[in-house]
């Protein structure tokens, strides 16, 4: 429909002497009022003071010879469009594959997953990572230039603390890690949660931790090496943990890179010289360098460099902003880090031998981060904006999320103590679930019902299916809720065949699959399809025909929510339809051949959006 409506648009201007945007449409509460409603009487007369029902019929009766439009006619101050059904599907078919959504111009870039390189992820994170490429894979669909990061924090005090844990608690250094008995990144997140307890416990330990944190900014000593070595090999961990998920990158950013370069330096002096911060004399801030901000109505200052000359969090993250948008005269060298299965490259920032790269100068920078981070991320642009960059403060936006909870009876499977109805997330206390462990949980659960459907198969083939069964559970689940909603995983509820979820997407493809290759193996011929007036048939048509508008309205507010309910209800009007219209019994040879069209349309639909949501479609359920 996101085609038509923008064909309409332009025509109905024209025709009406009115601007574009005051050409709208929406849809009639039921079908048999119209296929499209359109507000411009309703706009126009309430602008101008005008009789909206008498409006209403007189442009109505200047609306002649608008494409695939049928019938125009009246309901108060709504004028409602009935359109050529045969007509319109026939179109729609024969571009089921394509996505009609415009691009934007100029490079978008997202950032996300920044696990702190210390300790294990935890399921927050992959609500984080699992927005962020569901995002990147809409962008990219749609035809726009994307470019996904990964900002890795190798300074900050997570990773001092685990470096302190390592080197002086147990006395591990770099050549020793391999031999801990586990996991790394899991033996780091027992060992985090020790490192807190001391330093709550023991004041020379939170010196040490100073000493640490300065020698990881500067990059040099025995600190720094353990703090770069234990970085590298979390992060890499992390990036294996993601991959389960179907989940990729095109940088690593490191924050010790952005130091050494002199970034941080740079945008440090360009603060002061543009009097966007300034030395606190008194105060609990004295002698920190503070920027004046306003919240709630009251003044406040916001620390960006502690008195001992530290940078903190903020501080490094409006000089990476600035890169990322091309404010920086300064670039990084790169280096090869990986190559994906999917053939992908995956680059690092490097200190070393490196070459140029193309990274960075986006118009649009897009940082998915939780929502305890809004205030940051609004410092972050306010400082843009003050350094004289408002254009570029602009394309520089906060993609935040809720966070997520497991729910009770899932901790319980998973062998956690919950108290209450749900397990929250705390990773000083040692409280949350692994995201490996989430994952292994889910991909059990999955096999244990593909041996139960089909025992026949061998192991390796089960395990591929569970894999891609429990991967779409997880992302999902992650997605259907609205970015504002707190996330209460639940295992069993995200695996369902039946419901709003992601394997439910996964078997009516795999259904329609099943269709193609039974007719396949008939010898069935189709032949091309004739429209048949049926309301059944037109309300399937009409569902399908929504997908870029959804897309659209998902661009735009990053909402993915938009976009796995309405593939939900895409996938539910099919099965209904076929539960009441079969099409390989259809004796029929025409009608047959329609339904097997209308399910064509459908599947194209679904595949576009199965994809965005990073579900791959396994061959059985």
């Amino acid at each position: 429909m996101y085609w038509l409506k923008k064909e309409l648009q332009k025509r109905i201007s024209s025709l009406l002497s009115i601007p574009p945007e005051d050409v709208r449409f929406d849809y009639p509460p039921k079908l048999s009022m119209g296929d499209l409603s359109l507000l411009s009487a309703f706009i126009v007369g309430k602008r101008e003071g005008k009789n909206l029902a008498k409006l209403a019929k007189d442009f109505a009766s200047r609306l002649r010879g608008l494409p695939m439009v049928e019938e125009v006619s009246t309901a108060g101050p709504f004028i409602n469009l009935r359109l050529n059904h045969g007509e319109f599907f026939h179109r729609l078919h024969r571009n089921r594959h394509r996505i009609e959504v415009e691009p934007k111009e100029g490079k978008n870039l997202i950032e996300h997953t920044n696990i702190n390189p210390n300790k294990a992820a935890h399921v927050g994170h992959l609500r984080n990572a699992v927005l962020g490429d569901s995002y990147h894979r809409l962008l990219r669909k749609i035809g726009e230039e994307v470019e996904v990061q990964n900002y890795i924090d190798d300074t900050g005090v997570q990773v001092a603390d685990v470096v302190f844990g390592l080197l002086k608690m147990r006395n591990l250094r770099p050549g020793d890690w391999d031999r801990v008995g586990e996991k790394f990144d899991h033996y780091c997140w027992d060992l985090y949660v020790e490192v807190e307890r001391r330093m709550e416990e023991d004041p020379e330990a939170l010196k040490e931790r100073k000493r640490i944190l300065k020698a990881l900014e500067e990059g040099k000593g025995e600190y720094a090496e353990a703090g770069r070595a234990l970085s590298r090999k979390i992060a890499s961990l992390h990036l294996e943990t993601m991959e389960r998920l179907g989940i990729e990158y095109n940088l690593l950013t490191w924050e010790s890179h952005i130091i050494a370069l002199g970034l941080w330096a740079k945008t440090f002096r360009l603060l002061k010289e543009r009097g966007v911060i300034r030395r606190a004399q008194e105060g609990p801030n004295s002698g920190c360098w503070v920027m004046d901000l306003e919240e709630g109505g009251e003044p406040r200052e916001k620390v960006i460099v502690r008195s001992d000359g530290t940078a903190t969090y903020v501080a490094k993250d409006i000089a990476y902003q600035m890169w990322k948008l091309g404010l920086q005269d300064k670039d990084f060298k790169y280096k090869i880090f990986k190559k994906y299965p999917s053939g992908r490259l995956l680059y690092t920032t490097t200190l070393e031998e490196g070459e140029p790269g193309n990274f960075g100068r986006a118009r649009r920078v897009y940082n998915v981060i939780d929502s305890r981070q809004s205030y940051l991320q609004k410092i972050v642009k306010e400082a843009i904006r003050r350094l004289g960059y408002p254009e570029a403060a602009e394309g520089s936006v906060h993609l935040s999320y809720e966070m997520v909870a497991l729910s009770k009876k899932s901790a319980l499977a998973l062998g956690f103590q919950a108290e209450g109805e749900a397990v929250s997330i705390s990773g000083r206390k040692g409280i949350g679930i692994k995201a490996d462990d989430l994952i292994r949980a889910v991909e059990e659960r999955a096999l244990q019902e593909v041996e139960k459907r089909h025992p026949e198969l061998a192991r390796n083939q089960k395990e591929d299916i569970a894999r891609k069964i429990a991967s779409a559970a997880i992302r999902y689940y992650m997605l259907k809720f609205t970015n504002n909603s707190v996330v209460l995983f639940d295992i069993e509820d995200a695996l369902s065949f039946e419901g709003e979820t992601g394997p439910y997407l996964q078997y009516s493809l795999v259904r329609i699959n099943s269709i193609k290759a039974k007719a396949k193996e008939r010898g069935m011929d189709f032949g091309p399809a004739r429209w048949k007036e049926k309301e059944d048939y037109w309300a399937l048509v009409h569902s399908a025909s929504r997908l870029d508008e959804v897309l659209e309205k998902v661009r735009e507010s990053a909402e993915l929510s938009l976009l796995a309910k309405y593939l939900f209800s895409l996938a539910q009007a099919f099965n209904l339809f076929y539960s009441k219209y079969p099409i390989l019994n259809e004796k029929e040879p025409e009608e047959r051949a329609l339904r097997f069209a209308l399910m064509e349309l459908v599947e194209a639909k679904l595949k576009i959006g199965t994809y965005i949501l990073g579900i791959e479609i396994p061959e059985r359920m």
